[in-house]
């Protein structure tokens, strides 16, 4: 007879959570934009939103800390938007999508009738610094979208898909943040 000591045990405990946590991982959607899940290399990804009608255009360093990818085209119900497919720079695969779209906040309203549709009731968060300031959010198991809103010179609004690997990144960083103070 076998007998199963605490040394053995225990690694048994690890390599049983090992598993689970990959089955976890394997499980895991990804968010999607335009009905493409937002993961791949850069390459790709964008090659793909090339084939749906998107075009590159030159970059124009929003994101400095994030390889970025500047495209333009439509999204939606909005006509030639500043699209930016982005990754941060230590990871291989693309992470959220960045859109802009132009002179368009009177379809806002809208847009947020459909995702809440889609997607669920959103939260509204007010900035503490800024009163013209407003997050829609749908926190999603695959990640979150969010619409950043202002009346600053004139009104208008930014979209992020964010996929969940970008989501864990931040909140990471925030927890470590916070650990540290």
């Amino acid at each position: 007879m076998r007998v199963t000591t605490g040394k053995n045990c225990s690694r048994l405990v690890v390599l049983v959570a090992f598993l689970a946590v990959q089955f976890v991982a394997l499980g895991q959607e990804h968010l999607t934009f335009m009905g493409y899940p937002i993961t791949g290399e850069m390459k790709t990804f964008v090659k793909t939103l090339e084939s749906d009608g998107l075009w590159k255009v030159s970059g124009k360093g929003w994101f400095p800390r994030m390889k970025s990818t500047y495209m333009k085209g439509d999204f939606w119900n909005f006509s030639e938007c500043d699209i930016v497919v982005r990754k941060p720079k230590r990871y291989k695969n693309v992470t959220s999508v960045y859109i802009h779209p132009h002179n368009n906040f009177l379809l806002l309203n809208q847009l947020i009738d459909v995702l809440d549709s889609k997607y669920g009731q959103h939260e509204e968060n007010y900035s503490d610094v800024d009163v013209n300031a407003l997050t829609y959010t749908w926190e999603l198991p695959e990640g979150v979208i969010q619409i950043f809103g202002t009346t600053v010179y004139g009104q208008g609004f930014d979209i992020l898909y964010r996929d969940y690997v970008e989501v864990d990144m931040l909140n990471h960083i925030i927890n470590s943040i916070n650990n540290d103070l």
